[in-house]
């Protein structure tokens, strides 16, 4: 039942931080991450991290985004897709914080990649707007912008309204998962 729950937190978080409640969600995957780290599961430790990585960063809180993301650089590495685009998108976020936008567009660009060939729609949407960060801290505005939209048109597609709407209160500034 442990596991269940652990699990069914990180799903909730996973909403909670789509739709702008950053807080909320970092609550829950540090709760989650205490049972995967106690029966030692690293497919899920790996998740868990990524998106602990996301939601620390969602609440603008730099040091300890980079603190995260060296960490979680320096774990096993987890090869499915998934992770691993999530894996591109923490180093992207990390080039980014640490004043190297051409090599936050490269990480970008390879979680993107990576996204194009599943049928993971938000992961997808994330690689672009992680994309538009990184082409905005290079002057690229336009490509940015288009980037954003893309991303916006397939949260939309895929019915994701709250974080269509939260993206849109935002200007489009910010990923989900940053």
């Amino acid at each position: 039942m442990a596991w269940l729950a652990a699990a069914q937190a990180l799903g909730i978080a996973i909403v909670e931080l789509s739709v702008g409640r950053a807080e909320a969600a970092e609550r829950r995957i540090r709760e989650a991450r205490e049972f995967f780290v106690a029966i030692g599961n690293l497919w899920y430790i790996s998740i868990v991290d990524e998106f602990l990585c996301a939601t620390v960063g969602a609440q603008d809180r730099p040091h300890e985004f980079l603190r995260l993301a060296d960490a979680f650089a320096a774990t096993v590495l987890v090869t499915d897709r998934e992770n691993l685009i999530k894996r591109h998108l923490v180093l992207a976020r990390t080039h980014l914080l640490r004043g190297s936008p051409v090599d936050a567009e490269i990480a970008a660009r390879c979680g993107l990649e990576l996204a194009e060939q599943t049928d993971l729609v938000v992961d997808h949407a994330d690689a672009l707007l992680m994309l538009a960060d990184a082409l905005d801290a290079l002057d690229r505005r336009d490509d940015a912008a288009m980037a954003r939209g893309e991303a916006l048109t397939k949260l939309r597609a895929k019915g994701n309204l709250a974080a269509v709407a939260r993206l849109t209160r935002l200007g489009g500034q910010r990923s989900p998962s940053s």
